[in-house]
């Protein structure tokens, strides 16, 4: 049955390669570039709001630079959030204590 199964896949892939070629179609070379902003370092804490912005906008502008095409940011730390959430508090990683709002208050998720 493996067998069986494994044949037929190679025959599948066979095919789609060979129709490839033959068609012409050129594919265009596609990378993923991803960068991870972690929060668990302390960077935000106790940072103003407005830091924050400078710094997250500094952050990406110089990820864009240097090629990063995605970003992974890591929005629940703790069993918390960097959001306002109805399920987890504010993170202690914005603030220094956990369920704190930002103050002014800023929502990352909504920002323009």
């Amino acid at each position: 049955m493996r067998r069986t199964f494994f044949m037929i896949a190679l025959m599948a892939l066979l095919f789609a390669v060979n129709s490839n070629a033959q068609t012409g179609i050129k594919l265009q070379k596609r990378e993923f570039r991803g960068a991870w902003i972690q929060t668990v370092n302390g960077q935000f804490m106790r940072m103003s709001t407005a830091a924050m912005q400078q710094t997250l906008r500094s952050q990406l502008n110089e990820l864009q630079k240097d090629g990063i095409n995605a970003i992974i940011f890591q929005v629940r730390p703790e069993c918390d959030a960097l959001y306002e959430s109805k399920l987890e508090p504010w993170s202690r990683y914005l603030t220094g204590v956990q369920g704190k709002a930002p103050s002014p208050y800023w929502d990352p998720e909504v920002d323009d």
